[in-house]
């Protein structure tokens, strides 16, 4: 059972900003800010969301594309139909995956410090039972960060905040994060791979204390 969040973050930074690196190392445009919103500073107006709309569906276009092609579709019960190819990949029949913007609702971060961060959001609800229905039946989810309101109006969220309160609710055995560059290290400067969920309780405690 699989639950993919794809990031759309790096692509939207590039289009609104192409002259500036998300990655820069130094530079107070590149802080990051402490509200959920992962990208430096950057409050999502109405042409923000609209690139982050169009990113967001090429984004879901080629994960299903990649999906389809290379993975083997197995009902919960192991079997599988008829073997055909696609690829390097043996496949019984394309893999189905499902797509939607039902999986959570969002809702507005508001104005924080001053900043009206417009259409820049946060994880309002997850819902559990279509995801859980969807998985049941072999399926694999893609989840752009993108989410509606009860009142219809789209946000942009943290795709990491959205991985992590997906996988809590589903009470995931796993949580993987690919990153560009990216890792997690302990004092020593040793890269963490993994970690158990208490381990990492512990590590964010240090963290937070200034360990």
């Amino acid at each position: 059972k699989m639950v993919l969040v794809t990031s759309i973050e790096t692509r939207l930074w590039q289009r609104l900003h192409p002259e500036r690196d998300l990655h820069a190392s130094s530079g107070k445009e590149t802080a990051a800010v402490n509200v959920g919103n992962r990208l430096p500073g950057l409050v999502i107006d109405e042409q923000a969301i609209r690139i982050a709309k169009q990113e967001a569906g090429f984004a879901r276009v080629e994960v299903e594309s990649a999906l389809s092609a290379g993975f083997e579709k197995r009902s919960p019960s192991g079997n599988s139909s008829e073997s055909t190819s696609a690829g390097l990949f043996p496949v019984r029949g394309a893999v189905s995956v499902i797509s939607s913007t039902n999986f959570f609702t969002a809702s507005p971060m508001g104005v924080r410090n001053g900043v009206d961060y417009q259409y820049a959001g946060v994880v309002r609800s997850v819902n559990v039972d279509l995801l859980q229905r969807q998985l049941q039946d072999g399926d694999i989810v893609s989840v752009t960060p993108l989410g509606a309101s009860p009142s219809g109006e789209v946000f942009f969220v943290s795709s990491e905040q959205l991985a992590a309160q997906i996988a809590t609710k589903l009470r995931a055995i796993k949580l993987v994060y690919i990153t560009r560059g990216q890792c997690l290290m302990d004092s020593s400067g040793k890269i963490i791979a993994g970690m158990q969920a208490h381990n990492a309780r512990e590590l964010l405690e240090n963290f937070q204390s200034g360990g």
